[in-house]
């Protein structure tokens, strides 16, 4: 299953480094055209990156405008995790080793 940002707004442990404006402005609590007037007379309350055409905003300076900064956010969170967890060996697979009794 992929989560989008609207599936994690609600659980700021797993956002991404960066949201788009409309999922930063529903954090807020504002609406979209509010959020671009915003972005466009500079007085949005964080850093905005433009990439090209895109508008992203990054993840913890919003987290700490929102009073949220002890909640980590997806890359903080992952920080000494292992990158990949190992899965359990199916059932019958003993590394390679084959029971003798078998028919």
């Amino acid at each position: 299953m992929i989560l989008t940002e609207a599936d994690t707004l609600d659980s700021p442990d797993l956002l991404p480094p960066t949201l788009s404006l409309l999922a930063a402005a529903q954090m807020l609590g504002v609406g979209r055209t509010a959020a671009y007037e915003l972005v466009r007379s500079g007085q949005w309350p964080t850093r905005v990156l433009r990439l090209g055409r895109s508008i992203r905003i990054p993840t913890a300076p919003l987290l700490a405008e929102l009073g949220l900064t002890d909640r980590p956010t997806g890359l903080q969170r992952l920080e000494g995790q292992p990158r990949a967890v190992p899965l359990p060996s199916p059932p019958g697979d003993h590394d390679g080793v084959v029971p003798q009794n078998l028919p």
